[in-house]
Parts: structure tokens; sequence; C-alpha cells
């Protein structure tokens, strides 16, 4: 019988290679020796140890049902297109620093995506001093959904799309995570963020941590890391708990929400919390939410609107907003003024809008960045006794109407309120009494706001030493009065109808005022 060559070309390299493997290059990764070499292909349903002096090779898709360890120093590699799968089993993974586990694509000169990777399905996973090379053909390097993954000391690189992608999963550690050479580093579930400790990239288009948008019931800390979090945005529902420390940013692709749950940031003037946004987001906290306090804010193209009833807002910044800064339609925790101050806000509208029954509540805060240098006044409806004889800022930008309703709202001193465009100011019921105040348009327009409107069902009104100016809006009046009042001693001017309008059988008391510039006359019809 005639020599084989093939098989004497393996004998001869043999002696000189220690193994020969039809199909993979010498002195590849896919060059072993048969007796050290050992095959694995279907499922693992028993306990398997898998020994670090065997070179491991995966030729079709492993199934972990059972439990599999990985000894310290064991070399697994795969076949293009094939998966190591946990499959609602268990992956004990150890190395050890001196002794790593490599898992690794089998071809002679592997690139990314040359094998699935490690990929689990509700498995629970422990992993430690582990490398995973050249995986990522349909997801992540290292892909999880649900279970629960343990990652310390855990290196990937060359992927096609993620290094570690998990959803739903559990994931109490993850530390000293290398990843390079992917597009996205890691993907994770929000409820895994608080494991994060020690990430280091190389070569990856995303530097950040990719989050899902989500609503969230379950509690979720962002710490501080090198690494900015990245979300299409999240909402809190009931359970939901967020709470960013100091030093952590979040990269807003949408809306944050708390529709219940609490929201907390916990950041200090030197280190700061951080959220920010391309294309103006809101912090939207509801009045069914059960908590919010924040502190140490720094926000870019964020706008913040609560109807929470505690709010905490304290030595923050919330610039660049899109509209208004901050807009509260609720009340700020225990009434304390100083839970509403230490902040700098600004936008594109004015820095901070609260109802005008609550401006007792605002404390010092700096609006220099606004559109508006001072603080707003939403659409309120009053309805009990009021009474400001200061102001948090001397000028108030009145952006919605209004209304008295009940009690007796009391205004004296030296506060100057600017009205917005078509606003008015109207004593529907209940009484009013204004001394030393400034009723005028925010751009000092005739008819730019509707003026001061005393129904007839407006108890009797006293208007005393006063400015009020460029009202009239639709040929009305800067004062329309159907209602017994007092108006003296006041500056009543630049109307663009009336200065003073009586409609009905009512005679007002008229005395000592100043008339001028108002367009339709100073008191008619």
């Amino acid at each position: 019988m005639g020599r084989d060559p093939t098989a004497y070309a393996c004998a001869l390299l043999a002696l000189l290679s220690a193994g020969c493997k039809g199909g993979a290059g010498i002195d590849g990764p896919g060059a072993g020796e048969p007796d050290r070499e050992v095959e694995h292909c279907g499922a693992v349903t028993d306990e398997q140890t898998w020994r670090a002096e065997l070179r491991h090779l995966l030729t079709c898709d492993v199934e972990i049902r059972g439990e599999l360890t990985v000894e310290p120093g064991a070399e697994i590699y795969a076949v293009a297109g094939v998966a190591l799968r946990v499959d609602g089993g268990l992956l004990t993974a150890l190395g050890t620093s001196d002794d790593h586990i490599l898992m690794a694509s089998d071809d002679a000169f592997p690139t990314a995506g040359d094998w699935v990777g490690l990929v689990s399905d509700d498995g629970q996973l422990e992993l430690g001093w582990l490398t995973v090379r050249h995986g990522g053909s349909q997801g992540g390097i290292i892909d999880l959904t649900g279970g629960l993954a343990t990652l310390d000391t855990v290196l990937v690189s060359n992927g096609l799309s993620y290094g570690i992608r998990a959803s739903d999963t559990v994931i109490p550690q993850a530390d000293e995570l290398e990843i390079s050479y992917v597009p996205e580093p890691l993907s994770l579930p929000w409820t895994a963020t608080a494991a994060l400790d020690e990430i280091f990239l190389d070569s990856v288009d995303v530097e950040a941590v990719s989050l899902p948008e989500t609503t969230l019931s379950a509690y979720s800390t962002l710490p501080a890391l090198d690494l900015p979090f990245q979300s299409p945005g999240v909402t809190l529902a009931e359970d939901g708990v967020l709470e960013m420390l100091g030093g952590a940013t979040l990269q807003l692709g949408g809306d944050l929400r708390v529709t219940q749950g609490a929201l907390m940031i916990e950041g200090t003037s030197s280190d700061p919390a951080l959220i920010v946004s391309d294309i103006g987001a809101t912090l939207e906290i509801s009045s069914q939410a059960l908590i919010a306090d924040i502190e140490g804010l720094s926000s870019s193209g964020l706008s913040l609107v609560s109807d929470a009833p505690h709010l905490m807002l304290v030595d923050s910044q919330i610039l660049d907003a899109p509209g208004a800064a901050v807009t509260i339609t609720g009340s700020v925790q225990d009434r304390d003024p100083d839970l509403l101050s230490g902040n700098s806000l600004g936008g594109e509208g004015p820095g901070l809008v609260v109802p005008f029954t609550r401006l007792g509540q605002v404390g010092d805060n700096d609006y220099s960045a606004a559109s508006f240098d001072g603080l707003a006044v939403g659409a309120t409806e009053i309805g009990s006794d009021l009474e400001y004889s200061g102001f948090p800022t001397e000028r108030l930008l009145v952006v919605g109407d209004l209304d008295i309703q009940g009690g007796t709202t009391t205004l004296s001193g030296a506060g100057d309120l600017v009205f917005d465009d078509d606003t008015y100011l109207r004593v529907g019921g209940g009484e009013l009494q204004a001394t030393g105040m400034s009723f005028t348009h925010v751009d000092q327009e005739p008819g730019g706001w509707q003026g001061i409107i005393l129904s007839e069902d407006a108890d009797t009104t006293l208007i005393d030493s006063c400015e009020i100016g460029h009202g009239g809006a639709e040929g009305g009046a800067n004062i329309w009065v159907a209602a017994p009042a007092t108006i003296r001693d006041s500056e009543i001017h630049s109307s663009a109808g009336w200065g003073v309008l009586v409609v009905g059988e009512v005679e007002p008391n008229l005395e000592g005022n100043v008339y001028r510039d108002n367009a339709g006359g100073d008191v008619g019809p």
C-alpha cells in the first residue's frame, strides 16, 4: 500500500509542532494538540468541569442547562457562527489574576463577529478574570437576557455592535470592565447601574453607558463614573425610585417623567449631578409623585415642570432651557422658602414660574440668565385671604391670568407686577386691596394686557397710590369697574382704551388720580 501524503505530513508536523489539525493554521489559535483538545457541541444537562489543561473547541452551539464550571486558565475557542449559551443553567467562569479564562474565535486570522459569543437566556453567570473576543455576530459579545450575572474583571473586545449588552438582567456586581474595539461598549438595564465601578474603554464609537427607554418600577442609582449614561427617556412609575449621585451624568434623548415614585438628585456645588439634552427635554414631576428632592443639579437644555405636592430644589443650575427653566404648579416642601433657593435658572423663557399663592415659598435665586430677570407668576385662582407686603424679586412677570374668587388679597409695598400679552387681574369675588403697587405691561405697549377687571360679584376694592398702565386690550380699559371701588392717588396711563371704564349703575370713588395718554379717554363712558 502506498504512503498517504496527508497522513505523512501530519505525522511529520506532529513531531515539529506538537499537533496538526486539518483546516487550522499551525501557528494561529486554531492550532492544538489532538490529545489536549476536546470538542463540545449540544446541551450540558449535568454538572461538568472544563479543565485548564485542555483546549476546548465549540463546534456547534453549547447550551448550558445544568451546571458548567470553567477552571482558571482554561481556553475556549469557537468555530464560526456558534455560541456558548447559558439556557437557564449556571456558568461559573472565575479565573484569577495569574490565570485568565479566554473565550475567542478559532479562526487562524480572527475578526470581529467570527462567532456569536457568550449568550444567556435566564441563566446565572459568575464571571471573573475572563476575556471574551471576536464575538457579537448577533448582538453583544456578552449578551444577557434575564437571569443574574456577576462581572468582576471582564475584558471584551472585537465585536460588531455591543461589548456587553443586558436586558432585564440582575447584575449585583460589574467591576473592572475593559471594553475595546466595539461600536458601543455597554447597554444595561437601569437597575444594574449601581453595580458599575471602574470601566475602561478603548477604540469605541460611543463613550457612554446605554440605558433603554423604560418605565421604571424599581430602585435605580446612577453613580459617578467617568462615562455618561445615555437614555431616550425614562418614566418613574409606582415604586420607581431614581437616585442620581454627585458626579453622575445623564444624557437624555427624551423626557424624564416622574408620574409616581421618587426622584432624588444628590449633588453638591463642587460635585453636581448633570442632566443634559440636545433636543430640549422636560423633567416632568406629577402630583402623584411621592417626593422630588433635587440638590446640586446642573442641567443644560432641560426644563423642569412640577405639580408635586412636595418639591425641594436648591443649589442647582438649570440653564439653556428651551422655555421656562422651572414651572411649579404644586407646592414647595413644607412651605419653606429655603427649599426653593440658591438656584441659577435661565433659558429662552422665565427662570422660575410659580402660582401667585406660592410666592412666599420662594427664596433667593439668580434669574439673570433667563429671558426675564425676575420671578414669573403663572395662572392662579385665589380663593382665600392672601397678603404680600414684599416680594421675592422687585419685578414679577405675570404670564397667566390672576383670578381673585374669594377672601381678601392685600398687596402693598414697592412691588412691580408686569403683565404678559393679553393677561388680566380679575376680581370675580372676594376683595382686592392694593397700595403702592405697579401694574403695567412687560413691554410697555398700550393695550398689551387687558388690565384690572372688577366684576360685578366683587366686594369693595381699594386701589391706593398705585400705577396702572398699558391696559385696554381690544378697546377696554386700564381698570374695568362693575363693582364698588375706591381708586385714589394713582397714576393711570397709556391705555389703548379708557383709563377707567365704569359699567352699569356702580359709582366708584375716584379721587386724586393722575390720568395721561389714555387713547379712549380718562374716565368713561
